[in-house]
């Protein structure tokens, strides 16, 4: 039984310019070793022809691909056998299947002519989404055609470094898409620049745009692939802004995927292309950071979505490939990878002889063909996970920066606390040095004895308090000039200022000598010793003050040294890049090139290079400043219990 009259299968998909799906009905099961054989003819007087597939048909339905626009077309189908070769007889004809009318024909009277010579260059008519445009965080929308709701739909996130080709390469997808080839005599370009922008086309230095643009092109104006594609244009990654430019172009994706308004906010993604310049044999630092900093966005469930494109390819093995293989981790595909020649999509093609470039061109079209193949089989990703990757790191990036904070503060408190402890022991010092303020000294005095009632007698001078002769035979005081102390002139011999005689007399008592200790004060000690204990009084309450202050500081290093470890370790489980590896030594290169090239307001950016480093490094930081906490924090409690000891030194 024959196979059913072919017919044109409105439901599946629109005719398109050079492409449908054609379906038949079939009037029995084949068996494994049978398949369909199609063939067509041009209305009305072309040969018929088999349509050739890569794959044989084993289904009552394919997509027939390599038709002229705007043509009339007639097919029939029939059973062969793959083993006897045997062919059964063709169905009946189809009603005549007309392509659309060319999308580059449509689209050329409504496009802007930007360069005349050939060949021509239109700019595109795009439509801008304004709702969609945020002038705060530099995101924007276009669309061209206008899509149907059951459109398949495919996102692209390109991203590459300045000059790597990015906007170039999605101005040549776009002319394949479009259906637009070798011979014609007009390109397109798809990526619109402001005024602001177009000068920066000046140095290549510099990307050409800081805005994140997306570009829809909706299924009705493709002609090479049957579903809407949307390419996200992102800036170049690494241009002479710096780090601190970088870090916004992250932000700014970031932001795509996590915008509340949905008609800013990207929700499902299927390639995230990392475009790549086939020359490079060793990947910067800067080229590092920028992978690792876009891989460090997604969940771990995007892997099989990361692709590489490969620009300024020649049709050999691309030397980039062992860069990639040789990156830490190898976060990149180098076993699959599609490369492009930009250069050909815009050469000029009127010279017949122009076979290198057409090769080049040729190139391109077979790897858009692949890409796009490729793009429409992958499975979407939805972003739910990179949100939560999103959410963890900014948290992770929040308490980094507030913890790098506390550090800051904490060693300040710690230099406070030594000099504070510093003070203290030189207090301890002075009051060490001065503290024998008090010394002693012995002085002779004279005391009186009482000897009335034992019979003694005495001769002592009154005039100087002192007993001559303490048993003396005389007890008269006139005879006592007669006293054995005196000398022949009268005069005593033991007393101490020597008197006469007379002035002697036998008292009721006797002096005797006694020493006795004093104790005396070095006054300017005493002084030095009380300033030295009031200052030490003071700076052991400032101590104290201090110590608590750090303790404070120290349980809030600790909680979020703790917050920094949870968030860690949740992004080694749900992302796909959890740590930015290539950051240190790419700040490290950046400095390098300030120092070097010393450009206005140099001094600022190391300063904001120099804190950057401190963020990556802070849980090392953290423990540091805890263990000078603690090394400090003894002291100042042994200091303290040594002060409490002398609270109660006497300053008299």
């Amino acid at each position: 039984m024959l196979p059913g009259k072919p017919y044109l299968s409105l439901a599946d998909t629109k005719v398109k310019e050079n492409s449908f799906v054609l379906r038949w009905d079939e009037h029995k099961p084949l068996k494994s070793y049978e398949f369909y054989q199609v063939k067509y003819r041009q209305i009305p007087n072309g040969k018929w022809l088999i349509y050739d597939r890569d794959t044989s048909i084993s289904v009552p339905s394919t997509r027939i691909h390599g038709l002229k626009p705007d043509t009339a077309y007639t097919f029939k189908v029939r059973i062969t056998n793959s083993i006897t070769s045997q062919e059964e007889q063709f169905s009946k004809e189809s009603e005549v299947i007309k392509t659309k009318k060319s999308t580059t024909d449509f689209l050329l009277s409504r496009s802007e002519l930007v360069q005349q010579n050939g060949p021509r260059i239109y700019m595109l008519p795009v439509r801008e989404i304004e709702p969609a445009r945020d002038k705060i965080h530099f995101t924007r929308k276009y669309t061209l055609g206008s899509g149907g709701k059951d459109d398949i739909k495919k996102t692209v996130l390109m991203v590459g470094s300045t000059g790597s080709g990015k906007s170039t390469l999605i101005n040549a997808m776009v002319n394949y898409i479009l259906g637009v080839n070798w011979e014609d005599p007009c390109r397109f370009k798809l990526v619109h620049l402001d005024k602001n922008e177009n000068n920066s086309l000046k140095s290549q230095a510099n990307s050409q745009t800081e805005w994140i643009t997306s570009y829809t092109i909706y299924n009705d104006v493709s002609s090479r692939i049957d579903f809407s594609v949307t390419l996200i244009d992102t800036p170049g990654f690494g241009d002479t802004k710096g780090l601190d430019q970088d870090s916004k172009i992250v932000s700014q994706i970031e932001r795509l995927f996590t915008a509340a308004n949905t008609s800013i906010s990207i929700k499902t993604i299927d390639a995230v292309c990392f475009i790549l310049k086939a020359p490079d044999a060793r990947l910067t630092e800067s080229q590092k950071y920028i992978f690792e900093s876009i891989l460090a966005l997604f969940g771990n469930d995007m892997r099989e979505n990361i692709y590489s494109l490969i620009t300024f390819a020649d049709g050999q093995i691309p030397p980039v490939l062992s860069s990639l293989a040789a990156f830490d981790g190898s976060p990149l595909p180098f076993n699959t990878y599609f490369t492009f020649n930009n250069s050909a999509f815009f050469v000029d093609n009127r010279n017949e002889n122009n076979t290198f470039s057409k090769r080049f061109w040729d190139m391109g079209i077979t790897s858009c063909e692949v890409f796009f193949r490729s793009l429409k089989e992958i499975k979407t990703a939805n972003l739910s996970l990179t949100s939560n990757v999103l959410f963890t790191r900014t948290e992770l990036n929040s308490t980094s920066n507030l913890l790098l904070n506390e550090i800051e503060f904490g060693f300040d408190k710690v230099r406070i606390l030594k000099n504070v402890i510093e003070e203290f022991r030189e207090c301890t010092k002075m009051m060490k040095d001065n503290e024998n303020f008090h010394y002693t000294v012995q002085e002779s005095r004279n005391k009186k004895i009482d000897i009335s009632g034992q019979g003694i007698h005495t001769t002592t001078c009154l005039n100087c308090s002192f007993t001559c002769h303490e048993n003396c035979s005389k007890s008269k005081d006139e005879e006592k000039r007669d006293c054995s102390v005196m000398d022949q002139n009268g005069k005593c011999t033991k007393c101490p200022n020597n008197c006469i005689w007379q002035d002697h007399s036998n008292t009721h008592f006797i002096f005797k000598k006694e020493l006795i200790s004093t104790r005396m004060t070095y006054e300017s000690m005493l002084l030095s010793y009380r300033k030295a204990f009031i200052k030490r009084s003071s700076k052991a309450r400032k101590l104290a003050e201090t110590r608590n202050e750090m303790l404070q500081i120290k349980s809030n290093l600790l909680i979020q040294k703790e917050k920094i470890e949870t968030n860690t370790n949740k992004l080694k489980e749900i992302a796909l890049q959890p740590e930015i590896k290539s950051i240190s030594p790419y700040i490290d290169l950046l400095k390098e090139s300030e120092l070097r090239e010393k450009k206005p307001g140099f001094n600022q950016r190391l300063e904001q290079l120099q804190k950057a480093k401190k963020q990556i490094l802070v849980r090392k930081l953290c423990t540091e400043c805890i263990s000078e906490f603690d090394s400090a924090l003894q002291t100042a409690n042994e200091l303290l219990i040594l002060d409490t000891s002398i609270l109660h030194t006497d300053l008299n």
